[in-house]
């Protein structure tokens, strides 16, 4: 069984999937991460995701990739990083950048994508070719 953590019960958006079974570290440092603009999901339920990632890539391509603004370098380059599931700490480390612009960065691309959270974004960004 997994657990949603953070306001997934209130507002109908995760931050992330955690077994039931998971460790008290594993939790803290889940709620962490998505207290940090981040995702977490639990390693065993990847193969999952991956699948029906792969499955949503591999659909007709659709009117809904476009955007309502193109994406700058700089968004791509972000967007590239949350997809691998960085929070905006470990995103703001690589780039030599503030939490508060990568932040800034992540809530343009929401808006240019039209979604409302990191994991829809890294799914359009897959599935339209994004990155």
């Amino acid at each position: 069984m997994t657990i949603p953590i953070t306001s997934c019960a209130l507002s109908r958006r995760c931050g992330g999937y955690v077994l039931k079974d998971s460790t008290r570290e594993e939790l803290l440092r889940a709620v962490r991460i998505t207290v940090d603009g981040g995702a977490v999901i639990a390693p065993s339920l990847l193969p999952q995701l991956l699948q029906r990632v792969s499955q949503m890539a591999a659909a007709p391509a659709f009117d809904a990739c476009v955007l309502i603004e193109p994406l700058s370098g700089r968004e791509l380059e972000v967007l590239r990083f949350v997809a691998e599931g960085k929070t905006n700490q470990e995103i703001a480390e690589a780039l030599i950048l503030s939490p508060t612009t990568i932040k800034t960065h992540v809530q343009n691309i929401l808006h240019k994508l039209g979604v409302s959270d990191r994991t829809q974004a890294a799914v359009y960004a897959v599935r339209c070719g994004l990155i």
